[in-house]
């Protein structure tokens, strides 16, 4: 079968039927060659501390790193299960950028109240949200700076961003505890995640929210720290104060460039200064767009009840106009019929008169 030039800008332009598959395709084959990159420094400890987790060795306590324990969970997960290999978590890591992306078009398509971006539906955000996410990572992060633990801190937070977003707060609690998980500094966005949740009025009391929030994110945290409780309890011993020496030494951990927590950020901040002012422009964009119905809507809740007010009087002043109306129309007619009457009689009498007349003149 032969296609036209026509036919192929058809195809090329038609609205596809599930935009959000196809964004998601598009950014899982941009971010494939990131599949053949090898470890680096930082990748290669993660494998090293969930390897020796597995043989038994406790992090923390046998094996040392400054890394919260989320990343060696993962790690030791996918080694369980996939035996040894460096591709598996590059994998990991492509569905967690894909992950990101594909969850913030969905908080912000739930925020439009599934009017999505353009006037289009969840969809179109979804798939947009997951190139987008795919084609930035894989441009500024090399194979040193992906597979972090920053990502997959980050899909937890918007995961609980999403979960807030309708409402689930248990969920993302929970989300925002693995969060913490990963990395400790994630408290700090975790914290503007249970604001978001906590300051609109809904048919949940902010406590009862406050609560389901605290219980979720409190859920991982207790189980990490139950299992090293058990180790002190029925193993070797020594697993929560390795876990106190931990916290000491991060509290004062820095480097020569990156004295202190401030700095480090400050030097992220400075280094992808043009990727932040993308983001700041982006979102006063999506602002406005999302402003933009409000202020052009041509009918409020208060107008309509306005307009239904108005269509009530109307449509009763019509009712009673026609009602009086068909009352006139039956007293005219009323009338009529009584004057057709009188003339009736008349038209008898004088009949009844001529009669009388000529019967008087034949008599005569």
């Amino acid at each position: 079968m032969s296609i036209t030039w026509e036919r192929a800008v058809g195809l090329l332009t038609r609205r596809p039927r599930s935009p959000a598959l196809l964004g998601i395709a598009a950014a899982l084959v941009w971010g494939l060659p990131s599949l053949w990159y090898r470890y680096g420094p930082d990748q290669a400890m993660f494998h090293y501390v969930a390897r020796e987790w597995l043989d038994g060795r406790l992090p923390y306590r046998d094996v040392f790193d400054v890394k919260p324990p989320g990343i060696f969970v993962l790690e030791a997960l996918l080694l369980a299960l996939f035996g040894e290999s460096q591709v598996v978590l590059r994998v990991a890591s492509l569905l967690a950028v894909v992950g990101v992306g594909a969850l913030a078009g969905r908080v912000y398509a739930d925020s439009r109240r599934g009017k999505g971006l353009g006037g289009g539906g969840a969809g179109e955000a979804i798939g947009l949200g997951a190139f987008l996410a795919a084609a930035w990572h894989f441009a500024a992060f090399d194979f040193y700076h992906s597979a972090q633990t920053e990502l997959f801190q980050a899909l937890a937070l918007v995961a609980g961003l999403a979960l807030v977003v309708r409402r689930r707060f248990f969920g993302a609690g929970l989300a925002l505890g693995v969060a913490i998980l990963f990395k400790l500094t994630a408290a700090l966005p975790a914290l503007f995640v249970a604001i978001v949740a906590l300051v609109p009025r809904g048919p949940t009391s902010r406590g009862a929210r406050l609560g389901r929030l605290a219980a979720g994110g409190a859920l991982p945290l207790g189980v990490f720290v139950s299992v090293y409780a058990l180790v002190d309890v029925f193993g070797e011993g020594g697993a929560l104060a390795s876990l106190g020496e931990y916290l000491a030494i991060v509290s004062r951990y820095g480097t020569r460039s990156k004295p202190d927590l401030a700095a480090r950020f400050g030097t992220f901040w400075l280094e992808h200064a043009p990727w932040v002012l993308l983001a700041i422009v982006g979102s006063l964009v999506s602002l406005r767009a999302r402003a933009a119905p409000t202020s052009t809507s041509t009918s409020t809740p208060a107008s309509d009840s306005v307009s239904d007010s108005v269509s009530d009087s109307v449509s009763d002043s019509v009712s009673d106009s026609v009602s009086d109306s068909d009352s006139v129309s039956d007293s005219v007619s009323d009338s009529v019929s009584d004057s057709d009457s009188v003339s009736d009689s008349d038209s008898v009498s004088d009949s009844d008169s001529d009669s009388e007349s000529d019967s008087e003149s034949d008599s005569d």
